[in-house]
């Protein structure tokens, strides 16, 4: 078994390329780099051109239950998003590295974690550009970027309803194009589908777990997938997705 005693650098030697690798998509994702990219047409739901939007469409109202819902404030954004996996997971690591001092278990750990959460990420964000699902917000998001100059319309829209100084820019007009599959979901069950076996497996069906470990153990467990649980409802209520984004999106993580 490894030891704090072995030299770091044979991880680095290993797994050096894979930490460059994770490090590289973390960047993306905590830095959002694909909020700039226009998806393709929707392959589910509406379907609507920016360059040549069909309005008709936009406001009908059997569309309101679709896209045509208000635009709220979010109640997990991205950076408490961010915060919710990476404090468990530096958690988890912490802990096992101070009562074990297992190098290899670390990095496993670690790297695991990291890679589940990230290739999640890639995932959702090419399923994502691929669908071009509209989210249930869309049509706001639409009359804001509109009436803020960020696309041109065909015919005038009522731009005193919106007029409360909060605009809509390219990219999060983008972003309502981005329903399918739910990214919040997908990274967060990831996250705690990977902590949730690597801490059961230790502490609720290890066979050489305690007896008295085990509740805590499943206290744990239930707590890291009930948290995924919660991120992923608020992405329905909130607004931002459509019950089958957030399923598919769990699915995946």
């Amino acid at each position: 078994m490894s030891s704090l005693a072995d030299q770091p650098g044979h991880y680095l030697a290993w797994y050096g390329a894979e930490y460059l690798a994770v490090a590289a998509v973390g960047t993306l994702w905590l830095t959002n780099v694909t909020s700039g990219i226009e998806p393709l047409s929707a392959l589910i739901g509406p379907v609507v051109d920016l360059k040549a939007p069909n309005e008709a469409v936009i406001f009908d109202p059997r569309m309101d239950d679709v896209i045509g819902r208000p635009m709220v404030q979010e109640k997990i954004g991205t950076t408490a998003l961010a915060a919710m996996i990476i404090t468990p997971i530096v958690v988890e690591v912490g802990l096992d590295l101070a009562l074990r001092r297992d190098l290899h278990r670390t990095n496993a750990l670690l790297l695991g974690s990291a890679e589940a959460v990230f290739t999640s990420y890639v995932a959702t964000e090419a399923l994502k550009l691929t669908f071009g699902r509209l989210r249930p917000d869309f049509r706001e998001r639409y009359v804001r970027a509109a009436c803020a100059g960020v696309i041109d319309t065909a015919s005038e829209l009522d731009c005193a309803a919106v007029d409360d100084g909060f605009s809509v820019d390219r990219s999060d007009l983008y972003d309502g194009m981005k329903s399918f599959p739910s990214g919040h979901a997908s990274s967060s069950f990831a996250a705690a589908t990977f902590l949730a076996l690597a801490v059961g497996s230790e502490h609720v069906w290890g066979t050489s777990t305690p007896e008295w470990v085990r509740p805590i153990g499943a206290v744990a467990v239930a707590g890291l997938l009930g948290g995924a649980g919660f991120v992923a409802a608020t992405r329905v209520s909130d607004n931002r997705h459509h019950l089958e984004d957030v399923a598919v999106g769990s699915a995946i993580g």
